[in-house]
């Protein structure tokens, strides 16, 4: 619920998750889990997570990379 609960972030930030062995994925999977970011207005370029699975890193990662810099 780190961007569900603020509306002006949900707006800008989803997370979802994709099963790539039940789904047809745009993009090349190594290794599960996988995790990549879609930025808005850019889905063809993904951007690959390799930091740590911490909602502090995973956050610092979006407003890094993501279109709307959504500071959680």
């Amino acid at each position: 619920a780190l961007y569900a609960d603020n509306p002006s972030y949900s707006k800008r930030v989803t997370i979802a998750k994709v099963d790539a062995a039940l789904n047809d994925v745009p993009d090349e999977i190594q290794g599960f889990p996988t995790i990549k970011l879609f930025r808005a207005g850019d889905k063809s370029s993904p951007v690959d997570y390799s930091g740590s699975r911490t909602i502090e890193d995973l956050a610092k990662f979006v407003k890094e990379n993501g279109s709307h810099k959504v500071d959680a």
